[in-house]
């Protein structure tokens, strides 16, 4: 087995002094009231006891791979590791087979086994934060076997509670310590959004740990800061971690995040002061908007063809970044996505253009001599 890449003690350190969210000995956030509501709506139905485990996001690799039947990455690849034997979890099940084992020296009759935390990732992009938060929702029950239409039910106990007014779509989503894993989708604006994955637990699972031959469990994972997103309206779930004030105030409860009057405009005392600042910014932003277009004609030097300027990819890259600035700037996303939708249009004709004068006119026709 190839030894893998370890993170240096500082990168390490910088990782553990993450803030984790879903600890309210850290101080209140939104993503508390997510997993309070699913945790309640789960205690409620199944009338059972909690038991709430918060385990070291450093954990041994046998317990975030062989123990959960997940195939281990190359070396270097997809984990964070800390040392050749333990990484920084990318799974808050990672947390789950040690907590097996303590329950197998006295087995509950039925219990909801809550682990919730950070996971650390490769990516940092607006739907998956480079440190995210997770919880593993676990019903561990003696006696009739637990099954799919229990799954189902457990999903639909926490949407009620945490995504109400959201369409859900729940489909196969194999994984490998699950008997048929399924995985939970929120339809947002015409898209499916994965919010957590839910089944099943094999028995093997169970019985490694030395819970008896009766014991039976589902688990449900929910991605609290996808969730969190989505009742508060927010693109990108990085900005749940916002330090800027006007943000930061907001991040304490559910409601739907509105950006806040941005704090540059100074007071004025007259209309016509007003329209004065207004031209003034005016004149700003059109320097801007031809250093932009200056840039926009130089692309053109780059592209092959007039059919090559429009870059979807690019766009839908371009959109999500202003729409994160204009978070942070306090104005609203929806306003500065329009504007730039527009923009991009214009700017792609003109690129577009600029291309197709930059082309040598086509050959002669021999015929025609």
């Amino acid at each position: 087995m190839n030894t893998p890449d370890t993170l240096t003690p500082d990168a390490v350190a910088c990782a553990l002094a993450v803030r984790d969210l879903t600890d309210p000995s850290q101080g209140p956030h939104a993503v508390q009231r997510v997993l309070d509501g699913a945790v309640q709506a789960l205690s409620r139905a199944w009338r059972c006891g909690v038991l709430h485990h918060r385990a070291s996001p450093i954990v041994p690799a046998d317990h975030h791979f062989d123990r959960l039947r997940e195939p281990r990455p190359p070396a270097g690849v997809g984990a964070r590791w800390v040392s050749g034997t333990h990484l920084l979890r990318s799974r808050t099940a990672a947390s789950i087979p040690p907590v097996l084992e303590r329950l197998a020296a006295a087995p509950p009759e039925e219990v909801l086994l809550v682990c919730p935390g950070v996971v650390y990732r490769e990516a940092d992009d607006p739907s998956s934060a480079r440190e995210g938060h997770e919880v593993e929702l676990w019903r561990i029950r003696r006696g009739a076997p637990l099954g799919l239409r229990d799954v189902a039910l457990a999903v639909g106990a926490v949407a009620g509670a945490v995504a109400p007014g959201f369409t859900l779509s729940v489909t196969a989503g194999p994984s490998p310590h699950l008997a048929e894993g399924r995985q939970i989708d929120v339809r947002v604006r015409g898209e499916w959004i994965a919010v957590g994955a839910c089944g099943v637990v094999v028995p093997a699972l169970l019985a490694e740990a030395g819970l008896p031959a009766d014991t039976a469990a589902l688990a449900l994972r929910l991605d609290l800061d996808r969730l969190v997103a989505l009742a508060k309206g927010l693109q990108d779930v990085r900005l749940l971690r916002s330090r800027e004030p006007r943000l930061a105030a907001q991040m304490l409860d559910l409601a739907p995040c509105f950006p806040a009057a941005a704090p540059d405009a100074r007071d004025c005392a007259s209309l016509d002061e007003v329209r004065a600042s207004i031209d003034d910014v005016d004149g700003r932003i059109v320097e801007l908007l031809a250093e932009r277009r200056a840039y926009v004609l130089q692309a053109a030097r780059f592209k092959a063809s007039p059919e090559a300027v429009r870059v979807p990819a690019r766009e839908a890259q371009v959109i999500a970044n202003v729409k994160a600035l204009a978070y942070r700037a306090g104005i609203e996303p929806e306003l500065v996505e329009s504007l730039y939708r527009q923009m991009i249009d214009g700017f792609v004709r003109l690129e577009a253009a600029a291309t197709r004068r930059r082309r040598p006119p086509p050959e002669p026709d021999a015929r025609s001599a």
